[in-house]
This record gives C-alpha cells, sequence and structure tokens, in this order.
C-alpha cells in the first residue's frame, strides 16, 4: 500500500511538471505569461476556522487552474472542504446595494442617432418569492429621465425607460425567475428598430418586441447605477454588464444565445465590442467590485451585502451559491466535499482524481472548509482554456 501511495504521489508531480511548461497564446496568436507556473502543489493549514480560503488567484482571462488531486492529513471524521468555482453578492435586504457609478457621461445613452443603443447584461439566481423588486436595477427615472429594471409579483423581468421628452415605453417578460436556479438576464433597446426593446432570458427572447422609437433623445438621467434588494428576500447576482454604442450597444439574437450557451457572457475580458463597463463579481471580499477594463473611476461599491459561499452554520461551513455555471455542464454548486475520513488511518493517502477538475477560467481557486485541523496539499496544474 505504501508503494501505490508513493507511485500516486510521483504520478501527481509529474503532471504538476508537465503543466508548467504549457504554453499559453492570446486571441491574435502571441505567447503570454510565458515559463513556469511555480505555483503548485499548494499548501493550506487550516487552523480549526471555518470558512472560505483562496488558495490560488486568478490565473488570467484565458486560463484556468485544474485539479488532479489531494492529500489530507490530520482533522476528525467529519472535517473536510469543497472547491468552489465563482463568487457572486448576496442581497437579502432593501438596504443591500450594489452601485456603479459614473465618473462622466460613460453610462448615458446618446441619441437615436448617435451611440444610444443599450444592453444590461447580468446573472441572477432568486428563491421562489410572492415579492416584487421594484428597483432590480435602476439609473435616473424612467418616468421623466433613465431607465429600470424591475421584477413584478410574479417574478417577470420588466425594463423601461424614458429620454426627457417622450414618455414611458416598457415591456414585460413571460417567464418567473423565482425558482433557485442562475438565469442569464438581458435587457436592451436598439433604439431605430421598431421591434428593438427585447428581454432575453437565458438566451431566448422572453416577450413580445416593443417599439422604442418614439424615445429618440439622450437618456442621462442620473449619476449612479445601482442594484438594490427586497427585505427577507434571497437574491444573488453574479457578472454585470453594461453596453453602449450607436452599433454595439444592443447585442444581436444570436450573439445572446452563444455567449449563454458557451458561457462567455459568465466572464468579461474587456475587449467585447460595445461593453461600456463589466464586473466579474469574483472578488470574494471587500466592498468593491472592478470593472474589467481597468477604468478605476468605475468602480462598483458593495453596500450591506454579502459574498457567497461565506455564510456559515455555528462551526460548520455550508456551500448556499457558488456561482454561476461556466458552460451547461457545469451545474454544480461546488465539486464534492471531502472529508478527513475515519481516525488516524484515513490520513496522508493520496486522493487521485479520475480526471483533472477544472475551477473556471479566471476564477481563482477557492475552498469552503469546516472547522478541525488539518493540513491540505493540492496537485494540479494551470493551462489555457477556450471557456
Amino acid at each position: 500500500m505504501r508503494q501505490l501511495s508513493i507511485l500516486i504521489l510521483l504520478f501527481l508531480c509529474g503532471v504538476v511538471q508537465a503543466a508548467d511548461r504549457v504554453r499559453v497564446m492570446d486571441k491574435t496568436g502571441q505567447e503570454v505569461n510565458s515559463g513556469a507556473t511555480n505555483r503548485w502543489p499548494v499548501s493550506h493549514l487550516n487552523a480549526n476556522t471555518a470558512g472560505v480560503k483562496m488558495l490560488l488567484t486568478a490565473p488570467g482571462n484565458t486560463r484556468s487552474h485544474f485539479v488532479t488531486g489531494f492529500i489530507m492529513t490530520g482533522g476528525a471524521a467529519a472535517d473536510g472542504f469543497y472547491f468552489l468555482r465563482q463568487s457572486a453578492v448576496l442581497f437579502d435586504s432593501a438596504s443591500d446595494t450594489l452601485s456603479m457609478a459614473d465618473h462622466g457621461t460613460d453610462f448615458d445613452w446618446g441619441t437615436a442617432a448617435a451611440n444610444g443603443d443599450f444592453t444590461a447584461e447580468f446573472w441572477i439566481n432568486l428563491e421562489a418569492t410572492t415579492a416584487a423588486f421594484p428597483s432590480l436595477m435602476k439609473r435616473g427615472d424612467p418616468a421623466s429621465d433613465g431607465w429600470l429594471i424591475e421584477l413584478t409579483a410574479a417574478s417577470l423581468v420588466k425594463f423601461s425607460f424614458h429620454d426627457g421628452t417622450g414618455s414611458t415605453i416598457d415591456i414585460t417578460g413571460s417567464r418567473a425567475i423565482d425558482d433557485g436556479v442562475w438565469h442569464y438576464v438581458i435587457c436592451q433597446v436598439d433604439r431605430d428598430s421598431t421591434t428593438g426593446m427585447q428581454i432575453y432570458i437565458d438566451g431566448e427572447a422572453d416577450a413580445t418586441a416593443v417599439d422604442p422609437t418614439g424615445n429618440a433623445q439622450t437618456v442621462a438621467g442620473g449619476t449612479t447605477v445601482v442594484i438594490t434588494g427586497v427585505n427577507s428576500e434571497t437574491m444573488y447576482i453574479s457578472t454585470v454588464g453594461l453596453y453602449i454604442g450607436s452599433t454595439s450597444g444592443a447585442l444581436s439574437a444570436a450573439t445572446i444565445r452563444a455567449r449563454y450557451n458557451s458561457g462567455i457572457g459568465l466572464k468579461y475580458e474587456g475587449d467585447e465590442t460595445g461593453l461600456q463597463v463589466g464586473f466579474n463579481t469574483d472578488e470574494g471580499s471587500g466592498a468593491s467590485n472592478h470593472d474589467i477594463k481597468n477604468d478605476a473611476s468605475n468602480v462598483a461599491t458593495l453596500s450591506n451585502t454579502a459574498w457567497v459561499p461565506s455564510r456559515q452554520n455555528g462551526a460548520t461551513a455550508e456551500v448556499n451559491v457558488a456561482g454561476v455555471p461556466f458552460s451547461l455542464q457545469d451545474m454544480m454548486r461546488a465539486v464534492g466535499k471531502f472529508q478527513c475520513g475515519i481516525g488516524t488511518a484515513f490520513s496522508g493517502v493520496p486522493i487521485v482524481f479520475p480526471h483533472p477538475v477544472k475551477i473556471g477560467r479566471n476564477c481563482p481557486m477557492n475552498i469552503l472548509e469546516t472547522d478541525g485541523q488539518f493540513d491540505l496539499i493540492v496537485f494540479g496544474y494551470t493551462a489555457a482554456v477556450t471557456r
């Protein structure tokens, strides 16, 4: 048995060494981040504290961490951990907000003829409710100059806007989204099209398109886009972006469907056509979300919200929501729960996965661990990915 354990450990180390020589290419075919990773294997000590712990930072927009196995020593039988994939933000009161301050006119829609098309894109997970969310995402006043995305008491998405001179134009979806599942939501306006106002849920049109051409002037009310929760209702938000532009502000139906199917919309890379601001919500701690386009003036501020998974039940860590899936086949909240086992007989045995576990494109490697006092060595590699 001891010889078998040594052979398995040598195999894991061999995978690591081979992975360190992976060449990573960008979209133009140029090599980036050349050289060895030099971050594997990863060691971690749990000093009897439950919670979310980052073992490796995000590897970059074209890369993912892959885990091939681990060795755990110490701890009681029930002590252990989960591998997490993504962070999300919990809103469960009316004082919970995510605020995207506009430092100039970045978030203004121009006229219909000049830079006036618009798309709001985000992922949402909402538990069953009969409550309305009157200010899910808002800038300005949709009754005079501004726009609003809300949820009706039936959990239907409603989108409205006003250009300051015309009238309020709105559209309401047809599919309730309060089912505890992640949904990809698009609200957009192509302002010179008579069928240009539409809502998409999970890549599909969710309403009969509305004519927005009656409001052709600049939409510039307010200075901050704000996402707001509702008292005693549980809502998770992840990956928020705004597109503005005369030809690129409104995404095509084919693009929306492709983004949902491939998972590209889950992580912004910063070079998306028309993207004005994009927040990947993957910080996992603190009170800020950072714009993928690296505009320091467009940092979003969190108030009274919570990062998830982060909530604890006594001394035991629990998985609630681990962010949006990276593709349709990745619909798991976390990867397993790995426990120390029974007594000390299990300690120190290498665990080898039947295939490498992908943590996710540009996702930090986080674990959610129970309390206890155990050591953990994680084996794996970091390599280029396409999604």
